[in-house]
């Protein structure tokens, strides 16, 4: 899960704690749709191909606990998996921040 204290750490990372709101929206929105990709694309390699259509109809309902039921024959401790690759997306953006600088 992404905490007040990831956010923070973000936007110091980014350079961005002295930025406008509208400034760190707008990076953070970036950031938030990487992530979301990265944890659909992950989930995808681990769903069997006859599974992955069904996936389509949990995005946008709100209908967190039917995905996770939907998940968790595929992906055990499926909460653990997705808080697991949000982690390792954040570490892989900041490296390519710094590597960038």
């Amino acid at each position: 899960m992404i905490t007040d204290e990831h956010v923070q750490g973000l936007m110091k990372d980014f350079g961005l704690e002295n930025d406008t709101p509208e400034g760190q929206a707008e990076i953070l929105d970036v950031i938030g749709e990487t992530l979301m990709s990265r944890v659909v694309l992950e989930i995808l390699k681990r769903l069997p191909p006859e599974e992955q259509p069904k996936l389509e109809k949990y995005f946008g309902s709100g209908d967190l606990k039917g995905l996770m039921a939907f998940l968790a024959p595929h992906i055990p401790d499926v909460e653990r998996f997705i808080n697991e690759t949000v982690m390792n997306e954040l570490a892989s953006i900041r490296e390519d921040m710094k590597r960038q600088a």
